[in-house]
């Protein structure tokens, strides 16, 4: 729970230093030809962040309900004491099982599964984006401030400092879930050496079928199929989960990998 308001405070804290000290100092300036228009970009990309965070905190995962039916077989779940399909994963932080669920992020204080990978993966992109207005705005402001004989502030190297890092971060996870769509599996999926449907269309699963909605973190992810069926995978090894930047020891302590 810390992580999560520690991220919303650095999302306002970076908001307030790019706005107030970084933008706002050279609004003067006449050479500066568009810091309004920047303004208003990264005041749209943190409201967004902060919308997905939101949603990625308070959004049901996928949680299976207690009552369902799987055709060719079933599966019980010693802890749920209920049916769990077979592509379904017992969080212990949880205590419920989870649909295709990747893993248990400790930022957004949430499992992030098949109903909320879709704000999560939008949470990656703005920050990617926001990262990269943020820090190259800055470097423009540093340069013409080194140009006009004016020592940058030390806000600046902040700025920078922040930014950069929340898009290299950002990036490298936004890779993996990219991933994970193209490959059907999931990173507790990928430990085990499993898959799903190669055939299936993951992304109209996930994002739905309208593209003008796919932007924004608003629900249009399709009805869950628990009928899907998992397959062992000739591409993906036990041990390519630690290419995902999560340890497996990580995996084996925080999901109960079945």
């Amino acid at each position: 729970m810390g992580l999560l308001w520690g991220a919303l405070l650095l999302l306002l804290l970076n908001y307030f230093l790019v706005s107030n000290f970084v933008l706002m100092d050279c609004r003067h300036r006449e050479t500066w030809i568009v810091p309004s228009m920047v303004w208003y970009i990264i005041s749209l990309l943190t409201a967004l962040c902060g919308w997905a965070l939101l949603k990625c905190w308070l959004s049901d995962p996928g949680y299976v309900p207690t009552v369902i039916t799987v055709e060719n077989g079933e599966r019980f779940c010693e802890v749920c004491r209920s049916v769990k399909p077979f592509r379904a994963h017992h969080c212990r932080r949880c205590k419920r099982c989870v649909f295709r669920m990747d893993h248990h992020c400790t930022w957004i204080n949430n499992c992030v599964g098949y109903t909320n990978q879709k704000y999560f993966i939008l949470l990656l992109s703005y920050l990617v984006a926001l990262g990269s207005v943020g820090s190259i705005s800055t470097i423009y402001i540093w340069l013409f401030s080194i140009r006009s004989e004016t020592f940058p502030s030390l806000v600046n190297f902040v700025v920078v400092c922040m930014n950069a890092g929340a898009a290299v971060y950002a990036r490298l996870y936004l890779r993996e879930q990219l991933e994970s769509i193209e490959t059907n599996t999931t990173l507790v999926e990928t430990y085990q050496g499993t898959h799903g449907d190669g055939n299936v269309n993951v992304f109209e699963q996930i994002f739905g079928t309208s593209r003008y909605l796919w932007f924004f973190p608003i629900c249009t992810t399709l009805a869950p199929n628990y009928q899907e069926q998992v397959f062992g995978s000739d591409k993906l090894g036990p041990l390519d989960a630690a290419s995902l930047g999560i340890s497996v020891d990580h995996v084996r302590e925080v999901d109960k990998v079945d």
